[in-house]
């Protein structure tokens, strides 16, 4: 049982609302579900906020394969440091594959709308980010 606002972001859809870079990394090795929310008023002395009850099955293996799982989870952090930039200029800032053109021409390759924003992403698309820069430097 945890915090509702915390559960909506656990089990939120990767690309979605509610989806922050630790619905990816959850998403990542488990599958999570809501199973039951819980008002505040449901206890004494009630709290401040609602709570909600999840569940996590731990997957037997990873949901994606990435060539390198540190590089997958720097990009997704580089992508929600600056929520409200854009993908192109999350990246660029975090010079994680050089300069801005760079990685306008990987998003390019890969097929991306430039102005796309690191929150409307798949698991899968960030994944194939990884993969490029890994493959890239």
């Amino acid at each position: 049982m945890i915090q509702k606002e915390v559960a909506d972001r656990l089990v939120a859809e990767p690309g979605k609302d509610n989806s922050g870079a630790i619905t990816y990394g959850i998403r990542y090795y488990t599958y999570a579900e809501r199973i039951i929310e819980v008002p505040r008023t449901s206890f004494f002395p009630s709290p401040e906020v609602d709570s909600t009850v999840i569940k996590m099955d731990v997957l037997g293996k990873p949901a994606i394969k990435v060539k390198d799982e540190e590089l997958f989870f720097k990009v997704i952090k580089l992508a929600f440091m600056q929520k409200r930039k854009t993908l192109l200029n999350a990246l660029s800032n975090g010079n994680i594959l050089g300069n801005k053109q760079q990685v306008e021409k990987m998003l390019q390759e890969l097929g991306f709308d430039t102005k796309i924003r690191g929150e409307r992403l798949t698991l899968e698309e960030f994944g194939k980010i990884a993969d490029y820069i890994k493959l890239t430097k």
